[in-house]
């Protein structure tokens, strides 16, 4: 289930974006799997709009997302943090962004997403996943 976090109006009604936002590493080449991930909506849907964020180190941050996306007039942005667990980065330093960026476009309908780990679709995979590289091993 995900924690909506939305304003009273949108900007353009039906138009929407998600952005992967992920913490972020030194190593650009960190940022691979969540290239792959995009890559991989895109293909299940070539008219999607979406963006990756990082909070640190490697660009775009949230907000540079956030505002190049209501430059592209999407009046809904759905935010799918790619983190194991709903923590310090998603409890404190993410609701700081979103007010920052709410406070740039007003009735800009802002959600957030389950963090990752905690999306029940993502465990029954990662158990799948691990459950294979087990009987692979055998």
């Amino acid at each position: 289930m995900s924690t909506a976090v939305a304003s009273e109006a949108t900007v353009a009604p039906g138009a929407d974006g998600i952005i992967l936002f992920a913490h972020g590493a030194r190593n650009p080449d960190w940022a691979r799997p969540l290239e792959a991930i995009r890559e991989a909506m895109l293909e299940q849907h070539p008219a999607a709009e979406v963006a990756l964020a990082f909070l640190e180190f490697i660009p775009p941050n949230l907000p540079e997302a956030i505002d190049r996306m209501v430059a592209r007039r999407l009046g809904r942005i759905v935010i799918v943090p790619v983190f194991m667990a709903h923590s310090g980065h998603t409890k404190r330093d993410l609701p700081a962004l979103l007010e920052a960026a709410r406070s740039r476009h007003p009735g800009l309908d802002i959600r957030v997403a389950t963090p990752i780990g905690e999306a029940r679709e993502v465990v029954a995979a990662i158990a799948r996943y691990a459950l294979a590289c087990g009987a692979a091993a055998r």
